[in-house]
């Protein structure tokens, strides 16, 4: 299972490439002859990572998100076939300058290196398939039929509930919907941990999960096998659940071996190390910078880590986007892909939200300490000065963020601004944050969705009695309460400590004390704090103003405002 929001060795490096219309995420490390590594599904590149750490001694390793798992965009048909996925496959390779290459996939990715040496031979130097799928057509209809259901939020959170079932009920039962003697698993049950980061392998893309997944359940492999020129060898171990597959093959080319191995992981990785050297690749050049248009994701190198960004190219002064605790730069997208505004937009997720790694040790998740950060951050991004605009706590680490580094910041605009002072603060701060880490159950799940949905109808959310209903239009569309509960999900570490350094910030002490910059307190229809910011305002002598209710709106305003 793979991991996520976790730190990385130094010499792992998260990238992303433009493709036409799309982008690919990939992991990158060592130097040498290049081997690119294809996961399976639901998975991501982080799933390769042990492999990576073994490989880079000797080689440069890319490890791909393939289109539409893990960050890596759709490949933009539903109905693509394995062969779609090796063109795809193709489009990246050239687009990073990688003429030639050896590959390796495992199960999904094992098909789609497979099917992209036997179309493009002459790019491959040579391809191990670790776990090769092999369906019967009886299995195939089945699995087509039970394996791959929809996945879309529902509005009181039973998705992530079957989410939970399901990534376990995989380690118990091949396929997972069958679930009879027969079809039980000799495997150990993953901690929780791990479980929750294969489900937000599955959350990343969501529904678009289906996609490679029934790719893979209709590839026929038999032709290929038949006809490849390649130096190919289909490898499986005894624990995996394709190993029977390799008695299914039949007839295949002499360019075609067929390996199988004991259950050490640690000795197939050597020996794959080792066989990669029979046919080595030329090295691959630099990786190249993200170039398009509209939204983009990027990584930003900086000297405590990598941290991804949402951005839009533009000209002029850069305008910063820094979110509150348990968010993501997501939250900020209209934002972001607004064609209204004219300035380079980048919104930062901060030390373990998000996609950015958790870097921080216990006791670091506090606004001083992430104004440290992004003032290292804004050094490599902003050529000269910037605006900041920040919810909640992201507003409150701009502020501090032009106390270290005022030469940096022209403007701050503070979203969801409160104060701590008043017994009723005493009382949020003892309640308001939840225990979410991972639990046998997944029932850390449900209390982020919970937590979520009533975020929109009651303040503070834990008392839910009538005194505290928010009298607004109720917020509650699915696929938006969705994308705040998987962002706390990601930073459960974070989060705690994150919330509790926002909750007991001295606002009016840091407003009175401001810097040569100019602040701003912002309200906006939705905010439920809105009444003790404008308190702040008039305690501070800080100018307020309200932001159109669509953020699609706010690039505008926003550059009217700080030009």
């Amino acid at each position: 299972m793979s991991s996520t929001n976790m730190p990385m060795e130094e010499d792992v490096k998260r990238h992303f490439i433009t493709v036409g219309d799309r982008q690919v995420h990939y992991l990158r490390a060592g130097k040498g002859p290049c081997v690119v590594l294809c996961h399976g599904s639901p998975q991501s590149a982080t799933f390769l990572l042990p492999l990576m750490h073994v490989l880079k001694e000797r080689y440069t390793v890319l490890a791909l998100d393939t289109p539409g798992n893990g960050l890596s965009d759709p490949i933009g048909n539903e109905d693509a076939s394995i062969a779609d996925y090796a063109d795809a496959l193709a489009d990246t390779l050239t687009a990073l300058g990688i003429e030639q290459t050896a590959l390796y996939g495992h199960h999904t990715g094992g098909a789609t290196v497979v099917a992209f040496a036997k179309t493009y031979p002459e790019r491959a130097t040579m391809v191990i398939a670790d776990g090769f799928p092999v369906f019967s057509e009886d299995e195939t209809a089945l699995m087509l039929e039970k394996y791959l259901p929809a996945f879309k939020p529902s509005w009181d959170g039973s998705h992530l509930c079957w989410l939970w079932a399901r990534i376990q009920e995989q380690l118990m039962f091949f396929p997972w919907h069958e679930h009879d003697l027969d079809h039980r698993w000799d495997y150990s049950v993953a901690p929780p941990e791990a479980i929750t980061a294969a489900c937000l392998d599955l959350l990343r893309p969501g529904d678009a999960y289906r996609t490679p997944y029934r790719a893979a359940l209709t590839f026929n492999p038999h032709d290929v096998v038949k006809d490849i020129t390649v130096p190919t060898i289909l490898f499986a171990q005894d624990f995996d659940m394709l190993f029977p597959h390799l008695d299914r093959l039949g007839d295949v080319s002499e360019s075609v071996r067929i390996q199988r191995f004991g259950s050490d992981r640690a000795e197939a990785y050597a020996w794959f190390a080792d066989t990669f050297s029979e046919h080595p690749a030329p090295s691959p050049p630099a990786a190249p910078p993200v170039i398009g248009e509209g939204l983009l994701q990027d990584y930003v190198n900086a000297p405590h880590g990598q941290f991804y960004v949402r951005k839009r190219l533009g000209t002029g002064k850069p305008i910063i986007a820094l979110h509150g605790p348990g968010a993501s730069s997501k939250h900020f997208d209209e934002m972001v892909a607004s064609r209204a505004g004219r300035r380079p937009v980048y919104a930062i997720d901060l030390p373990g939200h998000g996609e950015t790694p958790a870097t921080l040790n216990d006791g670091e998740h506090t606004i001083p300490r992430y104004a440290k950060i992004i003032v290292d951050v804004l050094q490599v991004l902003v050529p000269e000065t910037c605006d900041i605009i920040g919810d909640e706590s992201g507003g409150y680490i701009g502020l501090e963020v032009a106390r270290l580094k005022s030469a940096l910041v022209d403007h701050v605009i503070l979203v969801g601004a409160a104060d701590v002072s008043g017994g009723e603060w005493q009382e949020v701060r003892t309640h308001y944050i939840p225990d979410l880490s991972p639990r046998w159950d997944g029932a850390h799940f449900l209390s982020a969705w919970r937590m979520t949905r009533f975020k929109r109808l009651f303040w503070p959310w834990y008392d839910m009695t009538r005194d505290h209903i928010i009298w607004d239009e109720p917020q509650l569309d699915e696929e938006d309460l969705h994308l705040h509960a998987v962002d706390l999900i990601k930073s459960y570490k974070s989060f705690p400590e994150a919330m509790l350094s926002y909750l007991t910030y001295q606002t009016q002490k840091a407003l009175n004390h401001k810097q040569d910059v100019s602040v701003y307190i912002a309200q906006h229809r939705w905010d439920v704090v809105k009444d003790k910011g404008a308190e702040i305002a008039q305690k501070t002598n800080t100018p307020m103003i309200e932001l159109p209710d669509n953020q699609s709106d706010w690039l505008s305003y926003l550059e009217d405002l700080t030009d």
